[in-house]
């Protein structure tokens, strides 16, 4: 039993953690080389496999530091860039895995005997949440988001920025200060969010005058 839950639960992690890869490499692309591969593969996984409780603003922002040290070592592009990235795919990995925790924890501990059977079902099920939500994410998003980064300057992803660090600054502040009895109220919170940040992934610059400061967007 432990071991096909162990099984299961790893598998549905790779599927997981390889589909942020693949839409994270529709921003960047990675760098060359053996070891740099290998670490922006270790710390994406570190990442997206990261467990958020209320209350925990530690190991929030200790993954963020993480993350921005991943992109900023192991993938091109200007700075502002790689971290614009940060502050767009952080803040769905982090609603998504404290929402899918959370919710599956209230059932785990309201409504089932609390035996070794249902924890084990609970957490695949809020695994396979985790993967049919960022599976529908890339593949909503990845051509626009492919399109968009050809035509984007730094200029626009600091305007990308200011939107997304504001829902983000929101729901970790939230997260971080709830207690775990009412960590359910940051549900719309962290929804907002991921929203925001779907939102902004599917932007695309249709023209741009960058001596008048002016960018007009489709979405």
């Amino acid at each position: 039993m432990m071991v096909s839950k162990n099984l299961i639960i790893c598998v549905l992690s790779i599927i997981y953690v390889s589909f942020i890869f693949r839409f994270l490499l529709c921003f960047l692309k990675l760098k060359q080389g053996l070891l740099q591969k290998a670490a922006a593969i270790a710390g994406v996984w570190i990442v997206g496999c990261t467990v958020v409780f209320p209350e925990d603003p530690f190991n929030v922002f200790g993954m963020l530091v993480l993350f921005a040290m991943v992109l900023l070592i192991c993938f091109e592009g200007s700075v502002v860039r790689r971290l614009s990235v940060v502050l767009l795919l952080y803040p769905i990995i982090v609603s998504v895995n404290f929402v899918t925790l959370d919710a599956t924890g209230i059932v785990f501990f309201r409504l089932t005997p609390q035996t070794p059977f249902w924890d084990a079902a609970l957490n695949a099920f809020s695994m396979l949440l985790r993967d049919l939500i960022w599976m529908g994410i890339y593949f909503a998003f990845r051509k626009k988001a492919a399109h968009s980064i050809k035509m984007m300057t730094d200029r626009m992803w600091l305007l990308m920025d200011i939107v997304c660090a504001a829902a983000f600054a929101g729901s970790i502040t939230l997260i971080s200060t709830i207690s775990h009895k009412d960590a359910w109220l940051t549900y719309p919170s962290c929804l907002a969010c991921v929203v925001t940040a779907w939102a902004v992934s599917g932007w695309r610059p249709i023209s741009v005058k960058p001596s008048a400061g002016i960018w007009k967007w489709k979405t």
